[in-house]
């Protein structure tokens, strides 16, 4: 199970998940949910000949919740899948809503096969979004099993209404509350909340995050924010599901050598007063310091905000 944000701010739909994997009794907070996959369009050759040419490709996001047969399945199913699709000029059309159609009959065959070797009981959320070759706007699409229909199918549904943040997975109550008590949080806050707090067994690790660029959808490493008041220094792990990027005893490279995912910064107001408030940046967790979780820290901060 998981917790999935979906929601649309300046005109970008952006989607953002925790990492925790629950498999039988047991969870691990290493996964990377919020992934995406290439939609690639090929027409016929205009020669007659075999052969083809390229027409259209961008990247689709996507984000998968429920259990884990199903929803570990489909991301190499979608990555070998939609990296080629043939369509006939004047007989079919490429669009967001063609690739949901097809990501739903892949993944109503994984769902089925799940549910034959595992039970009725299997569930599955799929989160997809992207820009859509017909129109070059951008959607998004919930892909929803329902084991209570006649048959058994997977239901897609376009999200064509955005009051608000949607969430998704064995966590959107908890997140609904967090959002009731504290609505000033972002999603993405809500989500590190929903961690943090343990509301939910099920939720947990880091927060992951995507949104829809005009190249198509990309992924971003998270950057939070780890504050020491005492020593007034605070750190910025880039987080990419568990694997802190940036930190030597989480990731060793050549010297020489550095990841530089593209970074997602959901706190740069907090960083903003942390720096009025002349705390220094560290590029390391310095040693003898111990530092708090991001969620405290945020705390301490709004804390200071609302005294002065």
């Amino acid at each position: 199970m998981t917790l999935i944000a979906l929601w649309k701010t300046d005109d970008k739909i952006q989607i953002a998940s925790d990492s925790r994997l629950t498999v039988g009794d047991s969870v691990v907070d290493t996964s990377i949910k919020v992934s995406s996959f290439t939609a690639r369009v090929l027409y016929p050759s205009l020669s007659g000949m075999d052969g083809e040419r390229f027409s259209w490709v961008s990247e689709i996001g996507f984000c998968a919740a429920g259990d884990i047969a199903p929803s570990s399945a489909i991301k190499e199913t979608l990555r070998a899948c939609m990296d080629r699709i043939w369509i006939t000029p004047g007989v079919g059309e490429a669009s967001m809503h063609l690739f949901a159609d097809i990501v739903r009959q892949l993944l109503e065959r994984l769902w089925y096969d799940a549910v034959a070797a595992l039970g009725n009981s299997i569930k599955v959320t799929l989160i997809m979004a992207g820009i859509c070759p017909s129109t070059n706007m951008q959607r998004a699409f919930v892909l929803e099993s329902d084991a209570t229909a006649a048959p058994a199918r997977i239901v897609v549904s376009e999200v064509t209404e955005w009051e608000g943040p949607l969430y998704f997975g064995s966590g959107a109550q908890c997140a609904r509350y967090v959002t009731a008590m504290r609505p000033a949080l972002s999603p993405v806050e809500i989500i590190e909340a929903v961690c943090q707090r343990q509301l939910d067994p099920h939720v947990g690790g880091r927060v992951q995050y995507g949104s829809v660029q005009q190249s198509g959808f990309q992924t971003s490493a998270v950057v939070d924010i780890d504050i020491d008041v005492n020593e007034r220094t605070y750190t910025m792990p880039y987080q990419l599901g568990s694997i802190e990027l940036m930190n030597p005893e989480s990731l060793a490279l050549p010297e020489g050598v550095s990841l530089l995912p593209r970074l997602s910064a959901p706190f740069e107001r907090l960083q903003a007063q942390l720096h009025h408030e002349g705390f220094d940046a560290v590029g390391a967790r310095p040693a003898g310091v111990t530092l708090i979780d991001g969620a405290r820290a945020r705390e301490i901060a709004r804390q200071r905000e609302s005294t002065n």
